[in-house]
C-alpha cells in the first residue's frame, strides 16, 4: 500500500501513484482548511492570535508531508511569522522566515534591542518600588512618622535608604543658628552615634579656626 511506503520511494503501480495523490489532495484540502482556520483566529484580536499560530503550525505539517513541497507553505511560514511578530515572539518569527531576508533580521534586532531596553526599565521600576515598599515598611516598624521636608536649599533632595543589612541611613542637617551656620551630614546610619559625627564636626571648626 501507498501509505506503507518508505518515504523517498516510487510508487511502482499507477494504483500506487493513484493513492499517493489522494493523500496529497487529503493533505492540501486540510492545509486550506487550518490556514483558513487561522486567518479567522486573527481576525477576531489578540486574544486569539495563539490559536492562529496553532491553526498555521498544524497546515504547515499537512503541507510538509507533500512531495514535491507545495509553494503555498511559503505563505503558510509567512503568516506563522506575522503573528508570531505581533505576539512579541520575535525570534520564533525570524525562524520562519527566508534566511536571506537580511532587511528583516534588522528590523528584528532593532524590535529586541527596543524589548530589551523596556523590560530594563521595568525591572528598575519595580526595583524602585520594591526598595519604597520596604523602606515605608522599617520606618513603619521603629515607629516613626516623617513630617513636610524642610531646609531642602540647604540639603537638596536627599531621602532616607535602607540598607541591605536592614540599618537605615538618614539625611542630617546641623543648625547653628548663633553663628548662621550649618553642617549636613547626607548618610548618618541610625546605629551611629550623635557624638561621633559631632567629633567630626568640631575638629572641622578647631581647624578653620587655628587656619
Amino acid at each position: 500500500m501507498a501509505l506503507l511506503m518508505e518515504p523517498g520511494s516510487e510508487p511502482l503501480t499507477e494504483g500506487e501513484k493513484a493513492d499517493l495523490d489522494a493523500i496529497a489532495a487529503i493533505k492540501e484540502s486540510a492545509a486550506r482548511e487550518y490556514r483558513e482556520e487561522g486567518n479567522q483566529f486573527v481576525k477576531k484580536g489578540r486574544k486569539h492570535y495563539p490559536d492562529a499560530v496553532d491553526c498555521y503550525t498544524k497546515a504547515i505539517a499537512q503541507m510538509g508531508a507533500l512531495s514535491p513541497p507545495n509553494p503555498d507553505a511559503s505563505v503558510l511560514f509567512a503568516n506563522r511569522a506575522h503573528v508570531n511578530l505581533l505576539l512579541g515572539n520575535h525570534r520564533r518569527a525570524l525562524d520562519d522566515q527566508d534566511p536571506a531576508n537580511e532587511e528583516l533580521k534588522k528590523f528584528l534586532a532593532q524590535v529586541e534591542a527596543q524589548q530589551r531596553e523596556r523590560d530594563l526599565k521595568r525591572a528598575k521600576v519595580a526595583q524602585a518600588i520594591s526598595a519604597a515598599k520596604d523602606l515605608a515598611a522599617a520606618i513603619e516598624k521603629r515607629g516613626l512618622r516623617l513630617g513636610k521636608a524642610a531646609y531642602q536649599q540647604l540639603t537638596g533632595v536627599k531621602k532616607p535608604k535602607l540598607d541591605e543589612q536592614g540599618v537605615l541611613h538618614w539625611p542630617v542637617l546641623l543648625l547653628y543658628p548663633e553663628v548662621m551656620s550649618s553642617d549636613f551630614i547626607e548618610d548618618f546610619p541610625e546605629t551611629d552615634m550623635f557624638s561621633e559625627h559631632l567629633d567630626l564636626v568640631l575638629r572641622k571648626f578647631s581647624t578653620f579656626a587655628m587656619g
